[in-house]
């Protein structure tokens, strides 16, 4: 929503014109950055897809490209049809900054005509691969150049890709000193903390719903962790800083993976006698697919 607007965005939403197999030839990859040679471990591999179908998040990832894609293509299609504005011309000059003079020309007449060309499918990928990470390429440099390095970085890339595209899109125009930069900057930071919050909220209000919790007491906490998720944080961390200091925070973030925390709750479990499902001090019945942390609620 903030790269193409609510409007665009709430269009594209109900009956999207693009779908990821439009831009990017789609495979079962969502493994891939456990792979230490870029390939993916066929059981993990089958654990995820099994998990993420029954969750419906790869319906929804799915869902949300595809409204992420038509609505880039439908608010192009609007401004290079429009009149003349500055947008307009900026937008025609990254156009041809990526592709060309004569690439940029042909690529705004098939926008303009509704046409999945080639060029169109390459701009629209560039674009999704802004804001989430598609490919090995779309990864930190350290990652591609040290793979036994890429255990640190599982589970974090879309993080990271919405870290940086936070810095790109506000901090560093903050910080360019250019006044026309500034302005934009805050203006994109407000942008940013808005539409996260919009879109995570009320998915945090319907999982507290589910799992029985109080809603109206943690409306300000919920809050507060989606300022902190524009850094790919979480108010958790903010709690850790002011105990342990930011050291111990870092530490948190770089080496507590999720594997580390089943292997300690296998281990608590085992220590204490606590089967999962039957125990009420059972630390893995949390960690089980699909229903693990709704039965972990409705134990408590």
């Amino acid at each position: 929503m903030h790269s193409n607007g609510i409007n665009e965005s709430l269009k594209a939403l109900g009956k999207p014109e693009w779908t990821l197999e439009d831009v990017f030839v789609v495979e079962n990859d969502v493994a891939w950055e456990f792979g230490d040679d870029g390939r993916i471990p066929d059981r993990l591999q089958k654990v995820l897809d099994k998990t993420l179908t029954l969750t419906t998040m790869r319906a929804m990832d799915s869902k949300a490209k595809a409204t992420f894609l038509t609505a880039k293509a439908n608010l192009w299609r609007k401004i290079l049809t429009g009149p003349d504005t500055t947008t307009k011309t900026e937008l025609i000059q990254t156009l041809q900054a990526r592709q060309g003079i004569e690439g940029a020309k042909k690529s705004i007449d098939d926008i303009k005509a509704k046409k999945k060309s080639t060029n169109v499918k390459e701009l629209l990928l560039y674009e999704l691969g802004r804001i989430a990470p598609m490919t090995q390429s779309d990864m930190p440099y350290m990652y591609n150049k040290y793979p036994n390095m890429r255990i640190f970085y599982a589970l974090k890339s879309y993080s990271i890709k919405q870290l940086n595209y936070a810095r790109n899109e506000s901090l560093a125009k903050i910080m360019s000193g250019d006044r026309k930069q500034i302005k934009e900057g805050f203006a994109n930071l407000l942008s940013l903390s808005s539409t996260l919050a919009l879109a995570n909220i009320p998915a945090d209000i319907l999982k507290d719903f589910i799992l029985g919790r109080d809603i109206g007491e943690g409306l300000d906490d919920m809050f507060i962790d989606n300022l902190w998720r524009l850094l790919g944080l979480n108010s958790y961390t903010q709690t850790i800083i002011e105990r342990d200091g930011a050291g111990s925070a870092l530490e948190a973030l770089a080496f507590k993976l999720p594997i580390f925390k089943v292997a300690d709750a296998v281990g608590q479990d085992v220590f204490h006698f606590a089967p999962p499902i039957v125990s009420g001090r059972s630390e893995t019945t949390k960690y089980i697919p699909v229903i693990g942390k709704l039965l972990d609620a409705w134990r408590d």
